[in-house]
C-alpha cells in the first residue's frame, strides 16, 4: 500500500518540490521483517523515534516530534475496524502487484575458508 499511496501522492510531492526549491522525497525502505514492529521503536541510524498520529494531525506534522526524548505519540494503531483497509490493498495489489522478493545472496566462487588462507599464506 505505501508504494501504491506514494505512487498517487507524487505529483503533489513534485510540484511541492519545484514551488519550494526543495528535494524532498519518500521511500518505501521498510525492511518486512519490521513492518509490525511496536510503534516507539528507534530508527537504526537517524536519531527518531516512529511513531504514530492520527491522520487529521498531518498539516500540523513536526520533526521535532521524532525525538526520541520528547516524542509525540498517540496509541491510536489500536483504533481500527476489521477490513478497513482491504479495498485499498487490492487496488494496490492490483496497480503495484505483490511484495517484491529480496534477491538471493551472491555465491562466492571460492569458500570461506579458501578466501582466509589467501590471506594468511
Amino acid at each position: 500500500m505505501i508504494e501504491y499511496i506514494t505512487l498517487k501522492c507524487q505529483h503533489i510531492l513534485n510540484k511541492i518540490n519545484t514551488e519550494e526549491n526543495t528535494t524532498i522525497k519518500v521511500e518505501n525502505l521498510m525492511d518486512p521483517q519490521r513492518v509490525f514492529v511496536v510503534p516507539l521503536s528507534l530508527h537504526r541510524t537517524l536519531y527518531t523515534s516512529c511513531i504514530v498520529f492520527p491522520p487529521e494531525d498531518i498539516d500540523s506534522f513536526d520533526p521535532s516530534w521524532l525525538n526520541p526524548r520528547r516524542y509525540k505519540h498517540q496509541r491510536i494503531w489500536e483504533n481500527f475496524k476489521e477490513g478497513e483497509a482491504d479495498e485499498l490493498a487490492l487496488k494496490a495489489f492490483k496497480t503495484i502487484g505483490g511484495y517484491p522478493k529480496p534477491l538471493p545472496g551472491r555465491r562466492r566462487k571460492k569458500s570461506l575458508e579458501e578466501q582466509i588462507w589467501k590471506y594468511l599464506s
